[in-house]
């Protein structure tokens, strides 16, 4: 038998978040303002991030939602789980984290991102200066100064 929190979940419930929240079986034509709507007219605490989740563009259904407190979203579960809307029941409860292996993988992916925004955001001080570039110019190179007929190039020839 597990004891519960103080945020109500039981210790069994550890893979849960008990700020946020999905919403499962929305009707389709049930836009995201209108959801939040009910909420209000419910008297409900709003979450501060809601997010309706959209599979290749098109809305499935689901949402997400995340909440200040586990009270509140204690309080949104409690009276909207099983709320029929348009003639649908919604199924609200704790959202849950992701797999750790999974979570590792989007970690990965996000320092691999943020190394290439870094690599094209470089300061130009890590870049090659002028000068250092002026350092790997052959010195056979012809200058501005020297692009007339050379002082030396005449004597040489003449002693020759």
């Amino acid at each position: 038998m597990s004891s519960m929190r103080s945020d109500g979940l039981s210790e069994n419930d550890e893979d849960l978040i008990p700020t946020a929240i999905v919403i499962k079986n929305i009707p389709f034509a049930v836009k995201k303002e209108q959801l939040m709507q009910v909420m209000t007219d419910m008297l409900l605490p709003l979450p501060y991030a809601f997010n309706y989740h959209f599979d290749n563009g098109v809305f499935r259904g689901l949402a997400f939602a995340n909440f200040t407190s586990p009270d509140e979203t204690a309080a949104v579960i409690q009276a909207m789980n099983h709320l029929e809307l348009h003639g649908r029941k919604l199924r609200v409860e704790y959202k849950k984290m992701l797999p750790q292996a999974e979570r590792d993988r989007i970690e990965r992916e996000k320092r691999e991102r943020r190394g290439q925004l870094e690599e094209q955001h470089r300061p130009l001080h890590a870049q090659p200066s002028m000068s250092s570039l002026a350092s790997h110019i052959p010195a056979a190179s012809p200058s501005p100064l020297s692009s007339g007929p050379s002082v030396y190039s005449a004597v040489s020839t003449s002693v020759l």
